[in-house]
């Protein structure tokens, strides 16, 4: 960090977010981005998670409905017992 060139500004202050180093100024301004930029992108990231959500869920139960058929495919039939007793006594 650069402090030299902040010595004299009023009004900055530096938030810990590692190596993105943002500066928020008493203008709402973050780096070079006002509030609205802030705002459409984090607009932009919730409907991209949202959306990314909706997805896994959708394939998750396709994945269920499928493993569910696979099961009922593997198990073996059973013969109505009604269907037994009739051919018994014949």
């Amino acid at each position: 960090m650069n402090f030299g060139s902040r010595a004299g500004r009023v009004g900055v202050y530096d938030i810990g977010l590692g190596a993105v180093g943002a500066e928020w100024n008493l203008h709402g301004r973050i780096g070079g981005m006002d509030r609205w930029d802030l705002l459409i992108v984090l607009f932009a990231g919730y409907v991209a998670v949202m959306s990314l959500v909706r997805l896994m869920a959708r394939r998750r139960n396709e994945l269920v409905d499928h493993v569910r058929q696979q099961i009922n495919e593997q198990r073996p039939k059973k013969k109505p017992a009604a269907d037994d007793a009739g051919q018994d006594a014949a």
